[in-house]
C-alpha cells in the first residue's frame, strides 16, 4: 500500500537593510501597504522592528511559494498572527520564521 502526501513547501530570505528604515512605521507607506495593523503593532513591540517585519515579510513571500494563490491576493491580505508562546501562525500553513542582524528567513509548509 502506497500513502502520497502532497506537501507545499514556501521559502524566503530577504536582507534587513533592505527594508525602509522609519520613524513611524504607522505612516511609513512600504509597511501600511503590506502588513495589516495586527502586525505592525506587534513588530514595533519587538527589539527591532525592522528585523521582525523583515521575517513576516518572508513568511508572506514563503505562504505564497507554498502556493496559497487567491485571486488579487496582496500581502496585506495575509495576517499573520502569533500565539501566546509567540510563534507565527497562517491559516493552513504551518511557519517557521528566524534572523540575524543581516537576514531574515521564513519556511512556510501547506497543512
Amino acid at each position: 500500500i502506497y500513502i502520497y502526501i502532497l506537501v507545499c513547501i514556501g521559502i524566503d530570505i530577504e536582507l534587513i537593510n533592505k527594508f525602509p528604515k522609519t520613524n513611524n512605521f504607522w505612516e511609513e507607506e512600504f509597511y501600511i501597504s503590506n502588513f495589516t495593523k495586527q502586525e505592525i503593532g506587534y513588530c514595533i513591540k519587538q527589539n527591532n522592528p525592522i528585523q521582525s517585519f523583515a521575517g513576516l515579510f518572508c513568511a508572506k513571500e514563503a505562504i505564497f511559494k507554498a502556493g496559497y494563490s487567491k485571486e488579487n491576493l496582496n500581502f496585506i491580505d495575509i495576517d499573520i498572527r502569533h500565539n501566546d508562546f509567540g510563534k507565527p501562525f497562517f491559516e493552513e500553513y504551518s511557519l517557521s520564521i528566524s534572523h540575524t542582524d543581516e537576514t531574515a528567513v521564513a519556511v512556510a509548509i501547506a497543512i
